[in-house]
């Protein structure tokens, strides 16, 4: 961080280069070399396979030094937080996720007046003890440093996960000059007698930030620009000159032991010198014993390129990788007076820095400038320091930088190609790759990107340049797998290539966007185009006081696929019509989420994932905004994105314009302590993991994306945590004889499955509520003592849950969302004395015909004490829970007054009825144990009731042995594969299949008299509602039991349960589009025993289930009856 006047002294060193690069960089003749070339003739590849992979991408920041100091002291809140967002804010602005704190030395009070706006970061033992060494009578302030530790609490609010402490300098009253602005004439401050005192001094803020106000520094760098000579008494900031050798070691090394003495989980970082080159040279002269306090270098990157050769960068990147920590390019700034100039010289910078020295986090040098030094051009922001709730100006820098920083984000990787004005990134969570070209010439410039091993699905194109600021351009030229993008002159353009689909549908709302609604003063308009097809667009009329409108896409989702965590980002390109300052609405830009129905919102309110739209620049040009990444909350069916305006004030004039909107799946990152290796090993070793930078958060653990293949994590001592989650294609095994503790008794804690298949092998004690989440297609297996010693779990998510082996519920409760697919896997070990419990997900209700897969059990004599099952509406509905196969269990509402199992309640039910009135049970609808008039009255009221399922029924024909499948359901089903299997081997293995009927593609597999089976590996089945398809012969009707269950692969849900009912329904032809009336009711489906001890129904309901079994042919099934 060396003063101003010798950066201006430095940018003058640098203006031996030629005419044309000075004015586009002002870099040395070795960046002109670099960089200047014309236009490329062969197209640059990209690929994201492991050749084409450098490093991993961690973090954008700023050093919060001065300017968090100054502003963190403002008494207008509001103001401060506008610049917070602006800097640390994600989706719609800089988004930095990393930030440095200052550990202030605190500057002699008779020296102070010398330091330059907001340098003066106060000390925390800002009075001289009675003895320096004895650290007994030192004056401690532990409400120091107000301002700065605002600016980083407010940061850490909007998404800083990491942060690093840094020392400037010593206290005043450690040093031989007794000033932190350096020694007499320069030279070493800092005796190294005093190395011990200095340490404990950095260590004890350290830990009171940890151990009483809740925040974890990741590392501690004890130096800045040490080996600069420029740190003299008198200086206006502070600095420590520490020679490097002996000097430097040994203050790292006496550091390193402070921090491992007590315990703070806290690294060294360094050496933060001026330059690559004396970065380098210092490394150098470390040793093995240096080398291993040395969690992340950091160097800075002033000087221009006879400062930072090639080789100097690669040595520092093979450095970094030998030890096995990451770099960091830790400061930089330029102070070029012409913006322009300045944001053509920072993209430079950071192409040149991510691209050939491989850093892993990259700083920019204090955001926010004073207004008072602006004519220097330092800064992103520049703002008035003294001058509460000052106005602040945003600089092309700002708009420069987030070209890179809004899509290359933490957990990027940084990819190799042929290009060296070319950063390229790919995000594996959201299957994204972003190109940043810049051209640092004149005049105009192509480039063509060849993606070898991603296809192109839809794409964006922002730039900044001299007639704009991060203006969005709409789609990219794509032909193929080629990406055409074209940069003007002195521009930064950045490509943003997704490759999987767009969820939205006419996302450029072509035509009457028939898509797309609408509401209140909104309009779609062809004349609004920024997808340069002249497509149209939607003009939001936010010009007249009062108004209010919105337009969204329903629809995107299905009624049986669970959302519940998949995570989404929005984004759409918007024009706010501002140029005269008269735009004044309320804009959002906002994922919402509903239940089945599609019209049941399944979280608080609409605005829970909602973000603000507020212009930054003052001209009408359309640029990208976003919501945040969302996570579906419980229940989710689908999700709606939305941008709407309300609240506009009277005399506002600007519109808005909406084109190009698009809705991805992607990934989230929690906030948590997070594995960060590509190994496997041991909980409690410190440097296999990133903390996060709340203490509170790191209690909870994230197993991400980085294994490359499984990895086991060994658990050698008890641990207690908040939450897991695991995300990575590759599994995790959590493994050891040490006890996994969950939970803390409050909040539920949570195990969150993202994707991939994992396993907890340690035991598990769970100390309070617990919530599973097992998101999409993911799988976790839980093969351990499990106990949950009378406590609630709840199973969440469509992906599988199975708790092989040790586990017991001790009275507790195991819930689940009501589901098609079975999620939940009982080992045969399981103690079930406990409750399960089923809820419907929200807009769901239990009707007629649906079915629900509750449990898969390994042993087939497992039950439940209790089965709790939502109420039912009608009286003459019921649930009837009952095995499919030997292995799962399920739960379907069945209509007792469709005695003739046709799927509609009408006359032939009356004729049932009327046949075993006061003469048998056969009709009997409330269980009363025979027909009589209360039966009669419900058919009544249930009279002209359809079935409406939600899965396929094999109908069959006990006495012909004929069998259907029929689609009752209300969509259309496809399917490619079914089973159908009998455990009484009543099945005939003649039967006519739909291979022998010529069906196209279905082959039969194996058929048994216990099991029919066939699949269509090339095609698949389709049955419209009403529709069915033919089995004929397919049960022994002379001597078979009906005990059939079915299984089928829906090619929307997968491996799903159908249904089974028994009818008599005579000879008909095969025709997929045709249901043949069932005639009557022969017998229903045999319980061959009972596994529910006791089961029952929340609400005002009989809470004693019954089971019914008797000799005659009318055997029902375990049903489970609600009141009226």
């Amino acid at each position: 961080m060396k003063r101003h006047t010798c950066r201006t002294t430095e940018r003058a060193h640098r203006d031996s280069a030629n005419a044309y690069k000075l004015a586009a960089l002002a870099a040395s003749a070795v960046i002109v070399v670099l960089l200047n070339r014309t236009s490329n003739a062969q197209p640059v590849d990209i690929g994201v396979g492991s050749a084409f992979q450098r490093q991993t991408f961690q973090a954008w920041g700023t050093s919060l030094a001065w300017f968090g100091n100054a502003l963190g002291k403002w008494t207008d809140s509001a103001a401060h937080a506008d610049v917070m967002d602006l800097l640390f804010d994600g989706p719609n602005h800089l988004g930095l996720n990393y930030a440095r704190y200052n550990i202030g030395g605190g500057q002699n009070l008779l020296l102070v007046g010398n330091f330059r706006p907001g340098a003066a970061v106060p000390g925390w033992a800002p009075l001289a003890p009675g003895s320096v060494t004895d650290t007994s009578t030192w004056n401690w302030d532990w409400n120091a440093d107000p301002g700065q530790r605002k600016s980083l609490q407010a940061a850490i609010d909007r998404g800083v996960t990491k942060v690093d402490a840094v020392s400037y300098s010593a206290p005043y009253w450690m040093t031989d000059s007794h000033d932190t602005a350096g020694a007499v004439g320069g030279g070493d401050n800092l005796q190294t007698s005093l190395y011990d005192e200095f340490a404990h001094y950095q260590t004890e803020v350290l830990k009171h930030f940890r151990q009483q106000r809740g925040i974890q520094f990741a590392t501690f760098a004890p130096m800045n620009e040490p080996h600069a000579s420029w740190w003299q008494a008198g200086g206006g900031q502070e600095g420590m000159h520490v020679s490097q050798g002996f000097n430097q070691r040994l203050l790292i090394e006496t550091v390193g032991q402070a921090l491992a003495a007590k315990g703070l989980d806290i690294g060294v970082s360094g050496g933060d010198e001026f330059s690559a080159s004396i970065s380098s040279s210092a490394f150098q002269q470390y040793n093995a014993t240096t080398v291993s306090y040395i969690k992340q270098l950091n160097t800075h990157v002033y000087g221009g390129a006879e400062s930072n050769p090639t080789s100097a960068m690669q040595a520092l990147r093979d450095r970094a990788a030998s030890m096995g920590v990451p770099l960091y390019q830790s400061e930089y700034g330029n102070n070029s007076s012409s913006a322009l100039v300045g944001g053509m010289d920072l993209a430079y910078r950071i192409t040149t820095d991510l691209n050939v020295m491989g850093v892993n986090g990259w700083t920019f040098w204090q955001a926010v400038e004073p207004l008072t030094l602006s004519g220097a051009g330092w800064g992103l922001l520049w703002a008035d320091y003294n001058v509460d709730g000052s106005k602040f100006v945003v600089r092309k820098q700002y708009h420069v930088m987030r070209q890179f920083t809004s899509y290359i984000r933490a957990g990027a990787t940084i990819l190799r190609t042929n290009d060296d004005e070319t950063v390229a990134a790919y995000n594996a969570g959201s299957d994204m790759t972003a190109l940043v070209f810049t051209n640092d010439q004149t005049t105009a410039d192509t480039n063509v990107y060849r993606l070898l091993d991603k296809m192109p699905a839809y794409s964006r194109v922002i730039r900044t340049d001299s007639s704009g600021d991060y203006v969005s351009l709409g789609p990219a030229d794509v032909a193929g797998s080629q990406v055409t993008v074209d940069a003007p002159g002195s521009s930064v353009t950045t490509a943003v290539v997704h490759h999987r689909p767009n969820l939205v549908q006419n996302a450029g709302f072509n035509g009457d966007a028939g898509e797309w609604q609408i509401t209140g003063n909104a309009v779609f308009n062809q004349a609004v185009d920024n997808t340069r097809d002249g497509s149209g667009g939607v003009i939001l009329q936010s010009n007249g006081g009062g108004r209010a409108g919105a337009v969204w896409q329903p629809g995107i989702g299905s009624p049986l696929i669970d959302l519940t965590g998949k995570a989404y980002e929005f984004s759409a390109d918007l024009l706010f019509q501002n140029n005269n300052l008269q735009f004044d609405a309320d804009a959002r830009i906002a994922l919402e989420f509903y239940g089945a129905d599609g019209q049941t919102l399944v979280h608080a309110s609409p605005s829970d994932f909602a973000e603000a739209l507020r212009p930054i620049s003052q001209d009408s040009r359309f640029r990208v905004f976003r919501t945040d990444v969302v996570q579906a909350p419980v229940g989710a069916r689908f999700v709606r994105p939305v941008v709407q305006f309300d609240d506009v004030a009277f005399g506002a004039t600007g519109l808005i314009y909406l084109d190009n909107a698009y809705l991805q799946e992607t990934r989230y990152v929690p906030r948590a302590r997070a594995w960060n290796v590509d190994a496997d090993g041991d909980w409690h070793d410190a440097d296999n993991w990133q903390n996060d930078a709340l203490v509170e958060n790191n209690r909870a653990a994230y197993f991400g994306p980085q294994a490359s293949r499984n990895r086991t994590i060994t658990v050698s001592s008890n641990v207690d945590v908040t939450g897991i989650t695991f995300d990575s294609e590759f599994g995790y095994r959590i493994a050891g004889d040490a006890t996994l503790a969950v939970g803390n008794g409050g909040e539920p804690a949570k195990l969150d499955v993202r994707s991939g298949s994992h396993a907890i092998l340690a035991p598990v004690a769970v100390n309070g509520p617990v919530v599973v989440q097992v998101v999409g297609d993911a799988k976790l297996s839980v093969d351990t003592s499990w106990q949950l010693n009378g406590r609630r779990m709840e199973k969440t998510g469509s992906g599988k849950l199975t708790l092989a082996r040790g586990f017991s519920m001790d009275g507790g409760e195991l819930s689940l969302q009501a589901s098609l697919r079975p999620s939940l896997i009982i080992g045969a070990d399981a103690e079930l004395d406990g409750t399960l419990a089923l809820s419907l997900p929200a807009g769901e209700k239990a009707v007629w015909g649906r079915l629900y897969t509750l449990a898969e059990f390994a042993a087939p004599e497992q039950s439940f004490d209790d089965v709790s099952l939502p109420t039912l509406e009608k009286p003459w509905l019921a649930w009837e829970v009952r095995r499919a196969g030997a292995s799962q269990l399920v739960a379907e509402v069945v209509n007792r007054v469709d005695f003739n199992r046709d799927g509609e309640v009408d006359a032939a039910d009356k004729d049932q009825l009327s046949n075993s009135y006061g003469m048998d049970a056969k009709a009997d609808a409330n269980g009363d144990g025979i027909t009589d008039g209360m039966d009669f009255l419900l058919w009544q009221q249930a009279l002209g009731e359809v079935e409406r399922s939600n899965t396929l029924l094999l109908l069959v024909d006990p006495s012909t042995g004929d069998a259907r499948i029929e689609n009752r359901s209300f969509r259309t089903i496809t399917f490619d594969a079914y089973t159908i299997g009998s455990d009484s081997s009543s099945l005939r293995s003649a039967w006519r299949s739909l291979e022998d009927q010529g069906r196209p593609g279905w082959i039969e597999a194996l058929p048994s008299s216990g099991r029919l089976s066939e699949l269509n590996p090339t095609g698949s089945l389709s049955l419209v509602a009403g529709a069915a398809v033919s089995l004929p012969g397919l049960f022994n009707a002379a001597s078979g039991l009906p005990d059939l269950h079915f299984q089928f692969r829906d090619v929307e849900l997968g491996a799903v349960n159908g249904r089974v009912a028994y009818a008599n329904f005579g000879s008909w032809a095969s025709d997929a589009n045709a249901v043949p009336e069932p005639t009557g009711l022969t017998f229903d489906i045999l319980l061959a025993a009972p596994f529910v001890r006791r089961a029952k129904q929340r609400g005002s309901i009989d809470g004693n289930a019954r089971v019914k079994s008797t000799s005659s042919v009318d055997r029902r099934p375990f049903v489970l009856k609600a009141r009226a």
